[in-house]
């Protein structure tokens, strides 16, 4: 049998695996909803290549190997995604937000996703979800992103908040909880780490380069992209009371809106506020 031949006989033993692991725990996990289905709309934020795209196929179907990475991009413009989950009774709209965070003229692209969400009739979002790639870090970008954004809504958007940590298939529970508590101590994340009232979750899909090789880590990697899911599912479908997204935040002409100011420009010159964190605004997922 030729190399080829081999790898292609373990793909398939893994992918057959993999299903009846998926089956097995969705059948053990079954419930019968009769009410109506609950729509969350979400709202994805982040650099380009963060996992934006692969966050939403894994949700759809957790089975999928993710595409080969790359060094662009493959979404070039904004994205709304309509997903349906029986068994929780779920209908959910994803907003992938390519480019925000890269734009030059954030406000301006701000409006112009608004106005796509729209005239796609999603006025309301649920959840706003920042996510970061652990093979790019945080930037500066992520941070003043949160910052920037907030004065684009009419009211407060912490309960709305939460951050989602991608390419973690392969990252056992130690490795996550190190990378959570190097969040809570980073110079840049500690001061905005508050605002994120809904929590840090993790998300991952099944490599490309494993599945490539037929390597059999992809069903460890299956067990970890499940219970992010679930984790996630579980998140989406709780009771988020939804932001306004059709109004643009205004001021009045007795009360001006005071001049935004960058996160690296803090109280104390060049240096970054620092707030007290409190566990209740962070959940270990």
């Amino acid at each position: 049998m030729t190399e080829n031949a081999t790898i292609f006989s373990r793909q398939q033993s893994l992918s057959d695996k993999i299903q009846r692991i998926f089956d097995s725990k969705e059948q053990k996990n079954q419930c019968f909803i009769d009410k109506e289905p609950i729509t969350r709309n979400i709202l994805l934020l982040g650099r380009r290549k963060s996992g934006k795209t692969t966050l939403v196929k894994m949700i759809e179907n957790p089975t999928r190997v993710c595409e080969e990475l790359t060094l662009v991009s493959s979404q070039v413009s904004i994205d709304i995604r309509s997903l349906s989950n029986s068994k929780l009774g779920l209908l959910m709209k994803i907003v992938d937000t390519v480019g925000f965070i890269d734009s030059d003229d954030v406000g301006e692209r701000f409006q112009t996703i608004r106005q796509h969400c729209i005239n796609y009739d999603v006025t309301e979002i649920h959840l706003i979800c920042l996510c970061v790639s652990i093979t790019e870090g945080i930037r500066k970008q992520d941070i003043q992103c949160i910052n920037s954004i907030k004065k684009h809504f009419p009211e407060s958007i912490e309960h709305n908040l939460c951050m989602i940590m991608t390419r973690c298939e392969s990252k056992m529970e130690g490795t996550r909880k190190g990378l959570y508590e190097g969040l809570k101590n980073d110079t840049l994340f500690k001061s905005v780490i508050n605002l994120f009232e809904q929590g840090i979750y993790f998300s991952g899909a099944l490599n490309y380069d494993d599945w490539n090789q037929g390597n059999d880590c992809l069903e460890g990697q299956f067990e970890n992209i499940y219970n992010y899911r679930e984790k996630l599912l579980d998140l989406i479908k709780g009771d988020i009371r939804p932001l306004d997204f059709s109004l643009r935040r205004t001021c009045s002409t007795d009360s001006p809106c005071p001049p935004f100011r960058p996160l690296e420009a803090g109280v104390n010159g060049n240096s970054y506020t620092e707030h007290q964190v409190d566990d209740r605004y962070v959940t270990y997922a």
